[in-house]
Protein backbone atom coordinates (compact mmCIF):
# COMPACT_ATOMS: atom_id res chain seq x y z
CA UNK A 1 0.00 0.00 0.00
CA UNK A 2 3.17 2.63 0.60
CA UNK A 3 4.32 1.24 -2.59
CA UNK A 4 1.36 2.15 -4.35
CA UNK A 5 0.97 5.86 -2.44
CA UNK A 6 4.40 6.44 -3.65
CA UNK A 7 4.51 6.00 -6.90
CA UNK A 8 1.06 7.97 -7.14
CA UNK A 9 2.62 10.82 -5.41
CA UNK A 10 5.75 10.78 -7.97
CA UNK A 11 3.15 9.93 -10.88
CA UNK A 12 1.09 13.33 -9.72
CA UNK A 13 4.39 15.42 -9.24
CA UNK A 14 5.90 14.55 -12.72
CA UNK A 15 2.15 14.89 -14.12
CA UNK A 16 2.26 18.91 -12.30
CA UNK A 17 5.29 19.38 -13.82
CA UNK A 18 4.25 18.97 -17.22
CA UNK A 19 1.20 21.43 -17.52
CA UNK A 20 1.62 24.97 -17.90
CA UNK A 21 -0.37 26.97 -14.86
CA UNK A 22 -3.18 29.05 -16.04
CA UNK A 23 -1.78 32.30 -16.08
CA UNK A 24 1.20 31.37 -18.68
CA UNK A 25 2.18 34.08 -20.62
CA UNK A 26 -0.20 36.14 -18.61
CA UNK A 27 1.55 39.81 -17.21
CA UNK A 28 2.66 38.50 -13.11
CA UNK A 29 2.07 40.44 -10.25
CA UNK A 30 4.79 41.72 -8.84
CA UNK A 31 6.79 45.62 -9.06
CA UNK A 32 8.50 46.49 -11.90
CA UNK A 33 11.12 49.03 -12.80
CA UNK A 34 10.86 51.15 -15.52
CA UNK A 35 13.13 53.56 -17.30
CA UNK A 36 12.20 55.92 -19.57
CA UNK A 37 13.33 59.50 -21.41
CA UNK A 38 11.11 62.01 -22.19
CA UNK A 39 11.18 65.89 -24.06
CA UNK A 40 10.22 68.77 -21.42
CA UNK A 41 6.52 69.67 -22.54
CA UNK A 42 5.95 66.78 -24.38
CA UNK A 43 3.71 63.83 -23.97
CA UNK A 44 5.76 60.69 -23.56
CA UNK A 45 4.07 57.06 -23.66
CA UNK A 46 5.49 55.38 -20.64
CA UNK A 47 3.28 51.81 -20.62
CA UNK A 48 0.70 50.07 -22.29
CA UNK A 49 -0.96 47.43 -20.29
CA UNK A 50 -3.40 44.86 -22.25
CA UNK A 51 -4.34 40.97 -21.73
CA UNK A 52 -5.12 38.80 -24.42
CA UNK A 53 -6.96 35.97 -24.85
CA UNK A 54 -5.41 32.91 -26.65
CA UNK A 55 -6.99 33.93 -30.06
CA UNK A 56 -6.00 37.70 -29.95
CA UNK A 57 -9.20 39.31 -28.83
CA UNK A 58 -9.29 40.96 -25.60
CA UNK A 59 -9.86 39.65 -22.27
CA UNK A 60 -10.93 43.36 -21.27
CA UNK A 61 -9.03 46.54 -20.19
CA UNK A 62 -6.86 46.87 -17.14
CA UNK A 63 -7.47 49.66 -14.61
CA UNK A 64 -4.74 51.64 -13.91
CA UNK A 65 -4.52 53.83 -11.00
CA UNK A 66 -1.61 56.45 -9.83
CA UNK A 67 -0.03 55.36 -6.52
CA UNK A 68 2.37 57.89 -6.49
CA UNK A 69 2.56 61.16 -8.71
CA UNK A 70 5.00 62.80 -10.57
CA UNK A 71 6.62 65.28 -8.78
CA UNK A 72 7.42 67.67 -12.02
CA UNK A 73 4.83 66.37 -14.43
CA UNK A 74 1.73 64.63 -14.65
CA UNK A 75 0.20 60.92 -15.79
CA UNK A 76 -2.38 60.85 -18.45
CA UNK A 77 -4.36 57.33 -18.32
CA UNK A 78 -6.80 56.09 -21.56
CA UNK A 79 -8.13 53.85 -23.27
CA UNK A 80 -6.20 53.13 -26.06
CA UNK A 81 -5.18 50.65 -29.06
CA UNK A 82 -1.39 49.41 -29.59
CA UNK A 83 0.68 46.56 -30.36
CA UNK A 84 1.10 43.74 -27.94
CA UNK A 85 4.98 42.51 -27.19
CA UNK A 86 4.26 38.81 -26.04
CA UNK A 87 7.86 36.97 -26.48
CA UNK A 88 8.13 34.22 -29.07
CA UNK A 89 7.69 31.62 -26.22
CA UNK A 90 4.47 33.05 -25.77
CA UNK A 91 1.27 31.29 -27.50
CA UNK A 92 0.00 34.70 -27.89
CA UNK A 93 3.04 35.91 -29.54
CA UNK A 94 0.87 35.93 -33.59
CA UNK A 95 -1.22 38.68 -31.58
CA UNK A 96 2.06 40.93 -31.70
CA UNK A 97 1.05 41.59 -35.33
CA UNK A 98 -1.98 43.72 -34.78
CA UNK A 99 -3.48 46.45 -32.46
CA UNK A 100 -5.15 45.75 -29.68
CA UNK A 101 -6.95 48.02 -26.73
CA UNK A 102 -5.54 48.63 -23.50
CA UNK A 103 -4.90 50.92 -21.12
CA UNK A 104 -1.78 53.12 -22.13
CA UNK A 105 -0.18 55.23 -18.74
CA UNK A 106 1.83 58.75 -20.43
CA UNK A 107 4.12 61.74 -18.78
CA UNK A 108 3.88 65.31 -19.30
CA UNK A 109 6.42 67.56 -17.88
CA UNK A 110 5.60 70.63 -16.48
CA UNK A 111 6.52 73.46 -18.98
CA UNK A 112 10.96 73.85 -19.15
CA UNK A 113 11.24 71.42 -16.72
CA UNK A 114 14.55 69.15 -17.43
CA UNK A 115 15.93 66.23 -15.11
CA UNK A 116 14.70 63.57 -13.17
CA UNK A 117 11.15 62.66 -12.28
CA UNK A 118 9.82 59.59 -10.83
CA UNK A 119 6.13 58.29 -10.50
CA UNK A 120 4.05 54.59 -9.83
CA UNK A 121 1.34 52.99 -10.93
CA UNK A 122 -0.56 49.82 -10.10
CA UNK A 123 -2.56 48.02 -12.56
CA UNK A 124 -5.58 45.47 -12.22
CA UNK A 125 -5.42 42.83 -14.81
CA UNK A 126 -8.92 41.48 -15.67
CA UNK A 127 -7.39 37.73 -14.80
CA UNK A 128 -6.75 39.73 -11.07
CA UNK A 129 -3.60 39.75 -11.25
CA UNK A 130 -2.13 43.47 -9.89
CA UNK A 131 1.33 44.75 -11.10
CA UNK A 132 3.47 47.99 -9.75
CA UNK A 133 5.27 49.39 -11.98
CA UNK A 134 7.59 52.57 -10.85
CA UNK A 135 8.99 55.07 -13.42
CA UNK A 136 12.66 56.49 -13.40
CA UNK A 137 12.05 59.19 -16.28
CA UNK A 138 14.47 61.43 -17.62
CA UNK A 139 13.48 64.37 -19.11
CA UNK A 140 15.71 66.87 -21.30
Amino acid sequence: MKHRVWVFAVVLLVVAACVLPPNAGIPQAGTVDVNKGALSSVIQRLNFYYELHADCTSAGYPKVRIVSPPANGRLLIESAMDYPTYPQSNQRYQCNLRMAPGTAVSYLSNPGFRGGDTATTEALFPNGLLRQTHFNISVR
